[in-house]
């Protein structure tokens, strides 16, 4: 999972600014998303899944960070830089007293900051793995419930491949490969009382998940 491409969320009404950032994050292997609208912006965010957001201050018909706090407060938001080309002490200082992940200024060095963009993404995704696969282990068990259900579907090599070569290694990591083995090895001769003792794992995986980390010091 790690070696698939970061996606970003980027936020700006400045058509050309947002456009360049975008072809420039492209062709160093990220999946760029642009939002020209506050509206469109949580549209996105709410149908897709990002690794980082970067949201201008100042937008159209808002104050300024209106967007930013309330993004803020939707559960296991992706780090979120802000940015803006009209600083300002007040807007720095409101930025300062939020739980961004850091403070940009346009026109910002791309290869200066691509570093930490970079690091707080990752560090994100990893710390959203352990939901992503009990979700794609839900999906395998759900299906079995179908009586026209076949054996357990391609995307558990997936999944067993992104639990073996991205989760740390722990208990709880040895738990989700162990529960794939069970998928793999009974496929079609699951029976009821086999598919609720799975299912009671699942749940015990869910309530024992890493948990996410705090919101992150304002850069």
């Amino acid at each position: 999972m790690n070696n698939q491409p970061l996606r970003l969320l980027l936020l700006d009404d400045d058509e050309a600014f947002a456009e360049g950032v975008a072809a420039w994050l492209a062709a160093v292997d990220w999946l760029p998303s642009i939002a020209y609208h506050p509206e469109q912006a949580t549209r996105l965010l709410e149908q897709q899944e990002f690794d980082l957001l970067l949201a201008d201050i100042h937008l159209p018909g808002q104050r300024p960070l209106q967007w930013v706090e309330s993004a803020l407060r939707v559960p296991n938001i992706p780090p979120l830089f802000v940015m803006t080309g009209s600083p300002a002490f007040e807007s720095a200082w409101r930025a300062a007293n939020l739980p961004v992940s850091g403070y940009l200024i346009k026109p910002f060095d791309f290869l200066r900051e691509a570093p930490r963009l970079r690091a707080a993404a990752l560090a994100h995704r990893r710390h959203r793995l352990p939901a992503t696969i009990l979700r794609g282990l839900a999906t395998e068990l759900a299906g079995l419930d179908s009586p026209s259900a076949t054996d357990p579907s391609p995307a558990l090599q997936s999944l067993e491949d992104t639990a073996r070569d991205d989760l740390p290694a722990t208990a709880w990591r040895d738990a989700v490969l162990d529960t794939i083995q069970v998928l793999r090895r009974t496929k079609r001769s699951f029976h009821s009382k086999d598919l609720g003792e799975l299912r009671i794992r699942l749940q015990r995986l869910v309530d024992s998940a890493p948990a996410p980390p705090s919101p992150p010091h304002p850069v």
